[in-house]
């Protein structure tokens, strides 16, 4: 390339990465939002605890959300370890990430193909395009861009190989793709995109594109080259579904037959593919349609997956690029297009981080190609693209916005989405966390309408009535959560608190012993059953109860206290006072442990050896 050259695709890159900090530099305002930050970040205790040697070997255990991704947790207690809970230095991260993952895109595209122009283009349209603003946006999706970024790490460490095979360069890729699927298993469909690598840009198949190159070689020992590839993402696949089915989030055929989830993985792809052309109506959360989508909606749908594919085929030596381009977005979305469910929700716009490359791949090659046949000139295009780059990035810039906190990002959802019961949740969430509980019942009672067997809804419900003191009304709610999900620590802790308050404290231990059955990591569910233990007189194992939740790193002012209470009851006027003073030393303000303190000092004195 010749030097002017160079030093103009060095300003270009310059002006990429300029242009992604300005469109996502709002984030770095942004708050944490409820749909999984708080089981990533805000309330998990072991994240929280940060990058301590035994959290690190944790991290491969780690399974209680029901997913398995051992880099993604050290990613985020790093961040904990550093930034604490600063949702802003969390948004910071999580945008560096992208801006690698973009300049990385068109490093990688660049070495393969040798076209710069085109390479910047699609790592431009994979930065900016609205599609992409919320796994950046979003704490918990931190894992889409950490797999992503093993994803353009594993394509270029293979690119390696094939300039020069070897088994240390293969190693190098294993090692990559291996790295890229303990982020999230996103990642096992890449050995298919590598065969599809092979014959463009990579020219290996040996079909007679380009047999001057020397690396290319016959399909056969391709396949084999990707086997033990495929059987590490085989494993993944293993692990995934064990871990998800273990922790009861992959919804069965009971729920949604095969037919209907065909047939809406169909719209799926349809729907990812119009809102990549025509971007609009991003939201964080797209419910899971309750019945077959309309005729119209599946026809043309299925009219758009056979034409590309039928393009992809019949062009495949005329125009490579689009056979990659399409079945790389077909083929990587395979895991996540809802014949496998995972918890409420088919779409996410997270999901097409890294499929939408090959689409983006195939829509510039096209273009470009077919502006050249045109003999048009080469500014006009730059100019065009230029302003489609402007538009998608503004586009972003609103959409960063929407994501300010949880009020903002689920008024947005339920503004451009239909019959959104998990947006109504959710937004009455972070309205009765601001005090607004009237109109936060309100939106938990639209939840409850909209799906009845909607678990965290009738949880809400039972939790306001529990606020308001009618418990009785708290209890059906929980109960009928509980019948929901049974597996849910918080419906069992919250329902055997409203039974305490009954003064049904047998039934109350039970549940509060299942919560922490259910989540062993937890020390504020340790600490409750403490508590249960102790109202019934149990006060050795209250004492233990108390002392786990501590070892667990609850270290809470009312846990110390109420240790305190218990030694106190057993008469161990020392510990009492110790535990106490731990109080204090947490809020040196709190009357209740200084009244206790000093209520303990003549007992000090009597009970002291003469």
């Amino acid at each position: 390339m010749p030097c002017s050259d160079v030093r103009l695709h060095k300003l270009a890159l310059s002006a990429l990465a300029a242009a992604i900090i300005l469109v996502f530099a709002r984030l770095a305002l942004n708050d944490f939002i409820d749909l999984d930050d708080h089981l990533y970040v805000t309330r998990n205790l072991f994240v929280q605890s940060g990058l301590t040697p035994g959290n690190l070997a944790r991290a491969f255990t780690y399974t209680e959300i029901g997913h398995w991704h051992p880099i993604t947790w050290i990613s985020h207690m790093l961040d904990c370890q550093l930034f604490g809970l600063n949702p802003g230095a969390h948004h910071c991260v999580s945008l560096l990430f992208h801006l690698a993952n973009s300049l990385l895109l068109y490093h990688v595209l660049r070495r393969m193909t040798g076209a710069p122009g085109r390479s910047l283009m699609v790592a431009a349209l994979f930065a900016l395009h609205p599609f992409h603003v919320e796994p950046v946006a979003s704490i918990s999706s931190r894992k889409d861009l950490i797999s992503a970024l093993f994803w353009l790490l594993t394509m270029l460490a293979y690119l390696n190989y094939t300039r020069q095979p070897t088994v240390r360069r293969w190693l190098m890729v294993a090692v990559c793709l291996v790295l890229g699927l303990m982020a999230k298993p996103m990642l096992v469909t890449l050995p298919l995109v590598l065969l599809l690598m092979d014959y463009w840009p990579l020219n290996r198949w040996d079909t007679g594109v380009n047999q001057s190159q020397p690396w290319r070689t016959s399909r056969t020992l391709l396949v084999a080259e990707k086997v033990p590839l495929l059987i590490l993402a085989f494993l993944s696949c293993a692990i995934t579904y064990h871990t998800a089915q273990s922790s009861g989030i992959i919804r069965t055929f009971h729920d949604a037959r095969l037919s209907v989830r065909l047939i809406n993985g169909v719209v799926s792809y349809g729907t990812y593919l119009f809102k990549t052309i025509v971007p609009h109506s991003f939201a964080i959360f797209y419910p899971n349609p309750t019945s077959i989508p309309p005729a119209w909606q599946v026809a043309v749908s299925l009219f758009v997956l056979i034409a590309g594919t039928a393009t992809a085929v019949l062009w495949w030596r005329r125009a490579p690029y689009f056979f990659l381009g399409w079945w790389w977005f077909i083929v990587s979305l395979l895991p996540v297009i809802g014949v496998v469910q995972y918890g409420t929700h088919v779409q996410a716009d997270r999901y097409t981080y890294i499929p939408l490359i090959g689409l983006f791949i195939a829509l510039t090659w096209a273009i470009a190609d077919g502006w050249q046949k045109r003999d048009i000139s080469e500014r006009a295009l730059i100019a065009l693209a230029t302003v489609l780059l402007i538009g998608l990035g503004l586009m972003s810039v609103l959409q960063v916005g929407h994501w300010r906190n949880a009020e903002t990002v689920y008024t947005h959802a339920l503004r451009v989405t239909r019959d959104n019961y998990m947006a109504h949740n959710n937004l009455g969430t972070a309205l009765l966390e601001r005090g607004v509980t009237d109109k936060a019942f309100q939106h938990f009672l639209s939840a409850a309408r909209l799906k009845p067997d909607f678990s965290p809804a009738q949880f809400n419900l039972g939790f306001v009535f529990a606020r308001q003191g009618n418990f009785d009304n708290a209890l059906a709610h929980y109960e009928r959560a509980l019948e929901l999900s049974p597996r849910d620590a918080d419906t069992h802790a919250h329902l055997a608190e409203a039974l305490s308050h009954l003064n049904r404290h047998d039934e109350a231990l039970g549940h509060y012993q299942s919560a922490v059955r259910l989540a062993p990591s937890r020390g504020d569910l340790r600490c409750n059953l403490g508590n249960e233990l102790a109202r019934l007189g149990r006060l050795d194992e209250a004492v233990t109860c108390y002392r786990e939740a501590l070892q667990l790193g609850f270290r809470n002012t009312l846990v110390y206290y109420n240790l305190g209470a218990a030694f106190e009851r057993q008469s161990r006027f020392e510990q009492a006072i110790q535990a106490y003073s731990d109080a204090l030393s947490l809020q040196p303000d709190f009357r209740a442990a200084h009244d206790r303190l000093g209520a303990l000092q003549p007992k000090r004195a009597q009970s002291a050896p003469k």
